[in-house]
């Protein structure tokens, strides 16, 4: 799955956050139905497809996260970055537990990104 929006520059930084802004918030009920036509699907080109709108609406959950970090040390945009190749691969990784892991998932895995890349600047 390759997405344009894992690595941010800092002069578009701006254009990102009002991208992500305007994206779509998927509701409890689309997710869980989401990830049961991921778990049910044997379509390569829907799971991918599944994974990219899965991607995309926690994209804000990653801004947020990276925000509590500002000025620890990392750039908000590699901060940003940071977290969202976390989402990425969180979502690659989600086994089809029930959809309150889901979002845990994602939160621990983004979370904790941010959080060891401002524990390796501050070594």
């Amino acid at each position: 799955m390759k997405l344009k929006f894992i690595s941010i520059d800092e002069k578009k930084l701006k254009d990102y956050i009002v991208i992500v802004a305007k994206s779509k918030v998927l509701s409890a009920v689309q997710t869980a139905v989401l990830t049961s036509r991921f778990e049910n699907t044997r379509s390569k080109t829907e799971a991918e497809s599944i994974k990219r709108e899965l991607v995309e609406s926690n994209l804000r959950v990653v801004t947020g996260i990276a925000n509590k970090y500002r000025g620890a040390g990392v750039t908000f945009a590699g901060l940003i970055a940071v977290g969202n190749r976390a989402l990425v691969k969180s979502v690659k990784s989600y086994s089809g537990q029930k959809l309150r892991n889901f979002a845990q998932h994602i939160l621990w895995n983004v979370e904790g990104a941010v959080m060891e890349a401002v524990a390796d600047v501050e070594k």
